[in-house]
């Protein structure tokens, strides 16, 4: 139960920085984030409805989301490099195949499992790079090392431990929130002093 209520006080709060935080000028990479953070909002709060095919459902929208992220790391990776080593913007949206995939394997629990693990862990590779080659930019590098920090915790947890010890929901659940929190706010650095000020060079 409080583990939801702190996802729910982490969504408001990530919607609320990318509303005031993320540029209009970078509206893919907004509003992309904007309908991830929705989607996942949705899947969480549907699991307390209770109607066959729920927990299906939930588990679809949740992969969705994932892949939405997927999709901003592509889109900030190609807006990061020099126009002439863009790769083609349909690109960004090759993550989208994954919930057709995923839908043919949703009754194999190990792979399911196994597939939601991969998702996470590349996500979170990609950040620690990202983190790595463009700390400078960001908001609040402090604020994206430990959000970083706090995606480890809660994957370790969720995924390691859990299978040998009991972990209280509440644990990972918050991790995983402020983490989203932190992370959102100091990417907003990386999007205006980096990203944002180049789309305005080459308009100019």
């Amino acid at each position: 139960m409080w583990g939801d209520v702190y996802f729910l006080i982490a969504v408001i709060l990530s919607l609320s920085i990318i509303f005031q935080k993320y540029p209009n000028d970078v509206k893919d990479i907004k509003f992309t984030s904007i309908a991830a953070l929705i989607i996942y909002l949705t899947g969480q709060l549907i699991q307390f409805v209770e109607l066959t095919y729920i927990d299906r459902v939930s588990t679809m929208l949740t992969i969705v989301s994932l892949s939405l992220v997927f999709v901003i790391l592509l889109m900030l990776i190609r807006k990061l490099k020099p126009v002439v080593f863009q790769y083609p913007y349909p690109i960004v949206f090759l993550p989208l195949m994954l919930p057709v995939s995923f839908a043919f394997m949703m009754d194999t629990i190990i792979v399911e499992q196994i597939i939601f693990a991969s998702i996470q862990a590349v996500v979170i590779v990609v950040l620690f790079l990202l983190t790595a080659g463009y700390s400078e930019y960001m908001e609040s590098k402090w604020g994206m090392g430990t959000g970083l920090i706090l995606f480890i915790l809660a994957f370790v947890l969720y995924w390691m431990v859990k299978e040998i010890y009991p972990v209280p929901e509440w644990i990972w659940k918050i991790a995983t929130s402020a983490g989203m929190v932190l992370v959102i706010y100091s990417f907003s650095g990386l999007v205006f002093n980096k990203i944002y000020n180049r789309v305005n060079d080459i308009n100019r």
